[in-house]
């Protein structure tokens, strides 16, 4: 298990290097001339989707451990896997890159400041250093998707070969994920009916979010439904881990992320099916 990990990492890397060349150095202007709907998003990730994350713990009271799972996904903003899916989805990808990026950076005083909050009124102790924060999202996502960037910029003749690299690694990555799932199958089955309804509802209510403050355009509302609804689950284990090292988080955690990727995929779909 531990050397799928380490792969899983180095393919994560090399995925979001490869998001990077997507990224042209134009599109991170995006947070400056559109400041008011950059503030609402980062309002919809970081405070809102929290907010209904307790509402829902709160009147469907699924298993502690669920429960746990769902308020430490909450306070996990911008998931590495989320700008790949949010192109995948036709969304807009200079708006989705602005806001991960963005709340990235934020996550660094607000993931301890969530988790702060959601423990105490869930009744769970649970403390993470910001230093482990700042370095969990500069490795996954601000190091790689910046060197991407760089490379689009500044030596367009790397950014082929960079391009078969991210592609390889895709595939890679994928293969892992399956392997994952399987590894962890036992976890699906733990989860009751309640556990399995907590969670979605919690999805459903993120996507709500996102698209309600979303501009009307459809790529502007996916993408920031991706934002909203898939949090960051490297970031949930680094915490289930350093506050709960007896209770191998990753069982609950998997479920909850594929269950997330299915909704907001079907919510996707659905919003980009074209008229009759």
């Amino acid at each position: 298990m531990h050397i799928v990990t380490i792969s899983l990492i180095v393919a994560l890397i090399v995925v979001k290097f490869g998001l990077g060349l997507d990224i042209a150095p134009s599109d991170l202007r995006f947070f400056r001339e559109r400041r008011g709907l950059m503030v609402r998003s980062f309002l919809a990730v970081i405070v809102l989707v929290p907010i209904t994350s307790l509402a829902v713990i709160l009147l469907i009271r699924p298993s502690q451990p669920v429960s746990v799972a769902i308020a430490l996904l909450a306070a996990s903003p911008a998931s590495p896997l989320a700008l790949a899916q949010v192109g995948k989805s036709r969304g807009h990808i200079p708006y989705a890159a602005n806001v991960q990026l963005y709340s990235a950076i934020l996550s660094v005083v607000t993931t301890p400041l969530t988790l702060m909050l959601l423990s105490a009124a869930l009744g769970f102790e649970a403390s993470l250093n910001p230093l482990k924060v700042a370095w969990q999202v500069s490795t996954a996502q601000l190091i790689p998707i910046g060197l991407g960037v760089l490379v689009r910029a500044v030596f367009p003749r790397l950014e082929k070969p960079g391009r078969v690299a991210a592609k390889v690694a895709t595939f890679i990555f994928l293969a892992l994920m399956l392997l994952v799932i399987f590894m962890i199958r036992q976890g699906f089955a733990q989860m009751g009916l309640r556990s399995y309804l907590a969670v979605a509802a919690s999805v459903v209510a993120a996507i709500i979010i996102g698209h309600v403050l979303a501009p009307r355009e459809t790529g502007m509302k996916v993408a920031l439904a991706w934002e909203t609804a898939l949090r960051n689950p490297g970031l949930a284990m680094l915490i289930a881990t350093a506050n709960f090292p007896t209770a191998k988080p990753l069982p609950i955690l998997g479920p909850c992320v594929i269950v997330t990727v299915v909704i907001c995929m079907f919510y996707a779909k659905v919003l980009n099916r074209p008229e009759k």
